[in-house]
C-alpha cells in the first residue's frame, strides 16, 4: 500500500458521516495529506406531490444552500491546520464519489456506513458498499455505533 497524499471523504452530515469525517481529518493530519470533502445533493422524486407543481431547481438550490451551511460548520469543527477543500455536487452519490476520486487522483476514500445487514440492507442499499466494490483505490469505511 502506498502513501496517502490525497484523501477524499464523503459526507451526508449524519452522525455516522461526521464520524468518518473526523477519522479522515485525524488521518490526514498524521500523514500530512490533503483532504477533499464531498457532499452529493440528490433529490428523490418519490416524495414529490402528485400535482406536479414542484420547482426542482428551487428545491435543489435550497438543498445546496443547507449543505453549504452544514459544510462550513463541519470544517470549522475540524480545528486543525490542514489543506481541506470542499465540493457540493448534484446527482447519484456513488457515481459522483467515484468521479471525484478519479478527478483529484485520491489515494484513499473515507466513508461512513450504517453497517446494515439482512432485509434493511436489501431495502436501503449501501452507497459505501457500492463505492467499495467499484473503487480502484482503497476505501476506508467507518462504521456507525
Amino acid at each position: 500500500m502506498g502513501t496517502f497524499n490525497k484523501i477524499l471523504v464523503s459526507t451526508d452530515f449524519s452522525d455516522i458521516s461526521n464520524r468518518a469525517f473526523f477519522s479522515a481529518v485525524d488521518l490526514a493530519s498524521q500523514l500530512g495529506a490533503a483532504l477533499q470533502v464531498i457532499h452529493v445533493v440528490q433529490i428523490h422524486p418519490v416524495n414529490m406531490p402528485e400535482s406536479g407543481n414542484v420547482n426542482i431547481e428551487a428545491l435543489e438550490a435550497e438543498e445546496e444552500r443547507m449543505a453549504n451551511e452544514s459544510m462550513e460548520k463541519l470544517i470549522q469543527q475540524a480545528g486543525k491546520e490542514l489543506e481541506i477543500t470542499t465540493r457540493i455536487v448534484h446527482g447519484n452519490p456513488v457515481a459522483q464519489i467515484e468521479s471525484m476520486a478519479k478527478e483529484i487522483e485520491a489515494d484513499l476514500i473515507v466513508m461512513g456506513t450504517h453497517g446494515r445487514t439482512g432485509m434493511a440492507h436489501l431495502i436501503m442499499g449501501s452507497v459505501a458498499e457500492s463505492v467499495m466494490r467499484n473503487s480502484e483505490m482503497p476505501v476506508m469505511c467507518v462504521k456507525g455505533i
